[in-house]
C-alpha cells in the first residue's frame, strides 16, 4: 500500500474508511471476549487474538493465509483460513502533540521508516 501513488492511497482509504467507525464498540468487544471465554471453557482453540505482535509477512496460500509474526523476539510461522487486523484508529498528531515541532517539519506525511521529515537546527546544525 504504502509504495503506491499517494492519490492511489487516499482512494482507497476513502472508499473504506466507512469500514473503520473510528470508536470503540462495547458490545461488538464483549462478544469477541465472549467467543474466547468459550474457547478457554471447552478447551478449543479455532481462534486466535494476537496482541502486541508484529507481522513480518503474509502470504496468501491455497487454504487460506500464512504469517510470519514476532512478539517479543520470538518469530513463527502460523496459518489461518481468515485474518483481521484491528490496527487501531486514525490519529492527527500533528494537530495535538506534534503542533510545537511544526517549524521544524518539512512534510505532511511520514516516511517509511515512520520518521517525519524534518530540517536542521540552524542554531547548533543539529536535527531537532
Amino acid at each position: 500500500m504504502y509504495n503506491r501513488p499517494k492519490a492511489v492511497r487516499e482512494a482507497f482509504l476513502t472508499e473504506y474508511a466507512h469500514t473503520n467507525y473510528a470508536v470503540v464498540d462495547g458490545d461488538l468487544i464483549d462478544q469477541i471476549y465472549g467467543v474466547f471465554y468459550e474457547q478457554d471453557v471447552t478447551g478449543t482453540e479455532p481462534h486466535r487474538l494476537w496482541r502486541n505482535t508484529q507481522v513480518h509477512s503474509a502470504l496468501a496460500v491455497d487454504d487460506g493465509v500464512e504469517l510470519t509474526l514476532s512478539q517479543r523476539g520470538d518469530v513463527s510461522l502460523q496459518r489461518y483460513d481468515l485474518v483481521i487486523l484491528a490496527t487501531g484508529y486514525t490519529r492527527r498528531l500533528d494537530d495535538t502533540i506534534l503542533s510545537d515541532l511544526a517549524p521544524w517539519l518539512t512534510a505532511d506525511e511520514a516516511e517509511r521508516s515512520y520518521q517525519l521529515p524534518r530540517r536542521m537546527c540552524a542554531k547548533c546544525c543539529d536535527i531537532v
